[in-house]
């Protein structure tokens, strides 16, 4: 994604593109790769899981009264980031040890999972380009919501991380079976 992705339209499609992206591959994915793990990375199904339990509460806050967005997390005080932006804060806050905590880390799964994992990942991303008819252009950059990693930041820039987030999850499976094949 480039940094000429600012209004909805163009959210809306990048945010598909990112989670029809992820759904392909998982659907292509052999069956017996949902599970497996390489050094200290998720499995598939654990991947998949944590990006469902970090959009859901995006699209509960997208639900929410803006004045109760605002009363709970000020207004936007800062230069609103680009994409590239936001995407060097987060990839700099994982090398500086970032990691998923809380309600965050994903469950264990097993093989059972993977249909309803992908169906529950298939309704959040729905609802996500749903929840974005709720808002117009300056909204998106007049409120702000909580990252646990990247602190508050607006609405526009937690779309962005969202669509990286789901890229990031994505390359991390494809190297999980690069590296089984090359073993």
């Amino acid at each position: 994604m480039n940094d000429d992705v600012k209004t909805i339209p163009d959210l809306k499609e990048a945010i598909t593109y990112s989670y029809e992206s992820v759904l392909e591959w998982i659907q292509k994915q052999d069956d017996t790769d949902f599970l497996r793990r390489v050094e200290k990375k998720w499995s598939t199904g654990r991947q998949l899981d944590h990006l469902i339990k970090s959009v859901i509460p995006l699209n509960n806050a997208l639900r929410l009264p803006k004045f109760l967005l605002r009363l709970m997390f000020g207004k936007p005080s800062n230069r609103e980031r680009t994409y590239s932006e936001l995407v060097t804060a987060y990839q700099y806050v994982l090398e500086q040890g970032g990691e998923a905590s809380g309600r965050y880390i994903p469950d264990q799964t097993i093989q059972s999972d993977k249909k309803d994992l992908l169906s529950r990942y298939q309704a959040e991303k729905r609802k996500l380009i749903n929840n974005l008819d709720l808002w117009n252009e300056q909204s998106l950059s007049s409120y702000r919501l909580p990252h646990p990693l990247l602190g508050k930041i607006t609405v526009r820039e937690m779309l962005f991380f969202t669509i990286y987030h789901n890229l990031h999850h994505l390359n991390t499976i494809k190297s999980i079976n690069r590296s089984d094949d090359e073993a």
